[in-house]
């Protein structure tokens, strides 16, 4: 593997040759290289973050299922309060009516037909 990799430098370096010395050609090749490892760099960043938005658009998905949920249920509870309330406000006067009647327990006390 590294007779491969100093074959690819030593093609490189051919192809770079500008009619300069071969200080100027080791230079440009490092810097070459040196950008080469930045933009795999970027790229493997750029994977990561990508990912990271496919996850986030997927947990986005089911808040936003969860949140329709919720407001359905919110409105079925409303819906039903509504009715209580409607129901409760037409039974306030009966339920006035009921708690200030006065209750006979004469029966509970007096012998029945049958004991007698």
């Amino acid at each position: 593997m590294a007779e491969e990799q100093k074959a690819l430098e030593a093609d490189m370096m051919k192809d770079l040759d500008i009619g300069g010395t071969q200080g100027d050609t080791e230079k440009i090749m490092d810097r070459l290289l040196k950008s080469v490892n930045m933009v795999k760099g970027v790229l493997q960043t750029n994977l990561k973050l990508r990912q990271q938005i496919v996850q986030m658009n997927k947990q986005l998905a089911q808040t936003n299922i969860d949140h329709c949920h919720v407001e359905s249920e919110n409105e079925e509870l409303k819906e039903k309060i509504s009715i209580l309330e409607v129901m409760d406000s037409g039974n306030s006067e009966l339920r006035v009516v009921q708690t200030h009647v006065p209750v006979s327990y004469t029966h509970l006390t007096l012998p029945t037909n049958r004991e007698v």
